[in-house]
């Protein structure tokens, strides 16, 4: 049982040891950077907008209502 785990283990080994070294070249690092990270990227970010939007509304209204109090109390 142990000699097949070992075959195993080893296979998984060298399979790892290709893939990794396919991925470190340039030409695959950019492939897998187009066609598989900036589509990840840009549908997050997609998805993200509405929400950064809010956000930043939201943020902006509160310190203006701060600054309208502040002005209201300082006025007093």
């Amino acid at each position: 049982m142990s000699s097949s785990s070992s075959v195993v283990s080893n296979l998984t080994k060298q399979l790892l040891d290709q893939v990794l070294m396919e991925i470190k070249k340039e030409e695959n690092k950019i492939r897998i950077k187009k066609e598989v990270l900036d589509p990840i990227i840009t549908y997050s970010v997609g998805q993200i907008y509405p929400y950064m939007i809010m956000t930043v509304a939201i943020f902006i209204l509160t310190f203006l209502l701060a600054l309208i109090i502040l002005i209201v109390l300082i006025r007093k």
